[in-house]
């Protein structure tokens, strides 16, 4: 008799629980949510045959839809920090060009105009805020040579360019425009990783790793 209870509080309902509620720990969204809710109904039943293990399944399958729910609703951080990263580097690079577009629509032998060139410079100092706060080593583990592309060309590119519009220094307004052309031509032929490289959100094994990295 003991020996069949023995079986029975080891049964395989209350081990599959165990194990689907870890597997619920590296997913995210609606399969996080998916394999928590059947960690806890496996284990509910493991629960109802006497079998050990069940509070395990019901404890990481509960975190699990607790966790997506907390992420639904934004209390918990849903993205990764190379998700912050690419945000931060687009931003920049959408500021870039909204400065190039006042370059781009000055109608020909139309000399530019202060304001035109004060908007210009404010546009180019948010894009370096924004270039500043991208962790570039974390996206080079990404894509090689990113580093070296968007910290001696972009970033610096953008300096060059304020320092030559706000003295009125044509060496280094040319020299700023022949660093954005090179940088253009390399981020054109890379920007698609990007998006590879980018996840929707972060799993609850990412986010602790994260955190206690940082």
């Amino acid at each position: 008799m003991e020996e069949i209870q023995a079986k029975k509080r080891f049964g395989l309902l209350s081990i599959m629980g165990a194990i689907v509620g870890v597997a619920s720990l590296w997913f995210v969204d609606l399969y996080c949510l998916l394999l928590g809710v059947v960690a806890v109904f496996l284990s509910v039943f493991g629960l109802r045959r006497g079998e050990r293990l069940n509070t395990l399944g019901m404890i990481l399958g509960s975190i699990a839809i607790i966790f997506v729910n907390l992420q639904f609703i934004g209390i918990v951080k849903s993205n990764s920090k190379t998700n912050d990263d690419i945000e931060h580097l687009f931003k920049s690079i959408i500021i870039s060009n909204q400065a190039y577009e006042i370059l781009k629509n000055l109608p020909p032998h139309k000399r530019l105009s202060d304001e035109d060139t004060h908007k210009m410079i404010t546009l180019w100092e948010k894009a370096i805020e924004e270039a500043e706060k991208v962790d570039v080593d974390n996206i080079n583990r990404y894509i090689p040579e990113f580093s070296k592309h968007y910290k001696e060309e972009f970033i610096k590119g953008l300096h060059l360019l304020i320092d030559g519009y706000k003295n009125s220094n044509d060496g280094k307004k040319l020299q700023g425009a022949f660093l954005m052309d090179s940088w253009g031509i390399w981020n054109n032929k890379n920007h698609n990783i990007y998006r590879k490289i980018k996840k929707k959100k972060m799993s609850l094994i990412e986010l602790l790793y994260e955190t206690i990295k940082s």
